[in-house]
């Protein structure tokens, strides 16, 4: 478990941050910052540390985590695929960013990488009424054109049962353009199979992942935080 805490995950530009002056893009994070945070090991209260060393990675394999919004009191054995499909229609499916080895707290659990969660588990947030319910995890993967990713589409999931009969029997991307800032736009369609035509170029998804610089940060006092809107509770350490 402890080579997993202290590997150096971290995150990609534009992944937000839960600060005491609202959320900050984590390339904006300074020493000194103050960010929610919580006791490694569960134990405590969320209050306010201060950011004591930054670092950063010119190369790191990106991930995407999918994921619902939901009560933390919601019996997940009714949650069938037809509802989940509801919940994303109603703006409740969110995709994150991050590095492969980026640890989560997950629910009767603990510490949990990234590339190591299971469809159907809790994600602890700051707000201890809604949880981050792990739909999918998939490496984002990289594309012909330069600064492009194809992330790979929840209607994979939702549509299985319909490829080679309904639908084409072909795996179902999102191209996404980025910059230094993070994701800049979605080039071409959404949610279509590679390779896509842009500009008279064709642009294909490739096997290997995409990579991008991602940040990190030490808490004073082996602290951890939260990220994005929803407060997803993670264990951030600065590369070594």
């Amino acid at each position: 478990m402890d080579s997993y805490l202290n590997s150096g995950a971290g995150f990609p530009a534009g992944t937000r941050i839960n600060t005491d002056k609202g959320l900050i893009a984590i390339q904006n994070i300074k020493v000194g910052d103050l960010v929610l945070s919580k006791p490694k090991n569960g134990d405590g209260e969320l209050c306010y540390k201060p950011v004591i060393r930054i670092s950063t990675c010119e190369n790191s394999e990106i991930w995407e985590l999918t994921y619902f919004q939901i009560k933390a009191n919601t019996d997940l054995s009714k949650l069938n695929k037809s509802k989940l499909l509801q919940l994303s229609r109603k703006g409740k499916m969110v995709s994150n960013m991050l590095r492969s080895n980026q640890t989560f707290w997950v629910k009767n659990i603990g510490w949990t990488r990234l590339d190591e969660l299971k469809n159907g588990q809790a994600i602890e947030t700051s707000d201890q009424e809604i949880i981050g319910l792990v739909f999918m995890v998939n490496p984002l993967r990289k594309t012909s054109m330069e600064n492009v990713a194809g992330s790979y589409h929840p209607s994979n999931i939702f549509n299985a049962d319909k490829k080679g009969f309904d639908i084409e029997n072909v795996e179902y991307f999102t191209f996404i353009k980025y910059g230094l800032e993070g994701p800049i736009e979605c080039i071409g369609d959404d949610n279509v199979p590679s390779p896509i035509c842009v500009n008279g170029e064709s642009v294909h998804v490739l096997s290997e992942a995409f990579r991008l610089k991602t940040y990190s940060f030490d808490v004073e006092d082996d602290y951890t935080c939260f990220i994005t809107k929803l407060g997803l509770w993670v264990n951030n350490t600065a590369y070594k």
